[in-house]
């Protein structure tokens, strides 16, 4: 993030390297503020189109009297997408990095209908062995506690590469609800701490997932009610 005595140019053809010091780490309770640091920052740069896809990529190539060439408009795009790119993989804290990027690939490659690329089974061993057996819960990585959140981005990649099955989801539902506030409402990330937006919506969406009675059907890899996905993508 830029300093405040630096000049921020505008409306200029100069490829940002974006610097993110001032924005905080993305750790499992705090993804609204970090959400709120990354996009104001990035819309004052100018360059918020990036995430929210109203910056379109032009064409990679341009033909004029019947040769065709690079399209330098679309050089500078790809080279400021992937700034931001690694600028927002470099904000994400280690903890959640290998699990996210884990979600993000496996569900841009069910998006695009390329899941045939993917082991399923070697991926499915190693995801299923995130399930800790006492509580049911899943973890991020070896020798790490079980949470809600990283239940999400192992459960939705099971269900992706169809090996949903492998799991408990008994005792994963179990776990999620364990999670609950009884008295206040909200689902924590472990048991008995305190609730928060971001792991309640999490909480909710896996037991969809998992097919609990009375919530409604979420996409695994958007992360949202098919029904809304249907409206967006499908409706005229």
């Amino acid at each position: 993030m830029a300093a405040t005595t630096d000049a921020i140019p505008v409306n200029s053809n100069i490829v940002l390297n974006i610097n993110k010091m001032n924005v905080s780490k993305l750790i499992s309770n705090n993804i609204l503020m970090w959400n709120l640091q990354v996009y104001t920052h990035l819309d004052g740069h100018s360059l918020s189109g990036h995430l929210d896809g109203t910056m379109v990529a032009p064409s990679p190539t341009i033909t004029m009297n019947g040769a065709t060439t690079e399209n330098l408009d679309f050089t500078k795009w790809k080279r400021q997408d992937k700034l931001i790119y690694s600028a927002l993989i470099g904000a994400i804290s280690t903890n959640l990095q290998p699990l996210v990027s884990l979600f993000c690939c496996v569900g841009a490659l069910a998006i695009t209908g390329n899941l045939h690329h993917v082991d399923k089974d070697l991926l499915g061993w190693w995801l299923c062995e995130r399930q800790d057996y006492k509580s049911g819960g899943l973890n991020g990585r070896s020798e790490k506690l079980p949470d809600v959140c990283y239940s999400w981005w192992v459960l939705s990649s099971l269900i992706m590469i169809d090996r949903v099955h492998w799991i408990e989801k008994a005792k994963l539902v179990k776990f999620i609800l364990d999670c609950q506030d009884m008295d206040n409402g909200g689902i924590s990330d472990r048991p008995n701490y305190a609730v928060d937006i971001f792991h309640t919506y999490f909480g909710v969406a896996e037991l969809s997932l998992l097919e609990y009675p009375g919530v409604k059907t979420i996409d695994p890899a958007y992360a949202l009610p098919v029904r809304v996905i249907n409206r967006i993508l499908f409706t005229k």
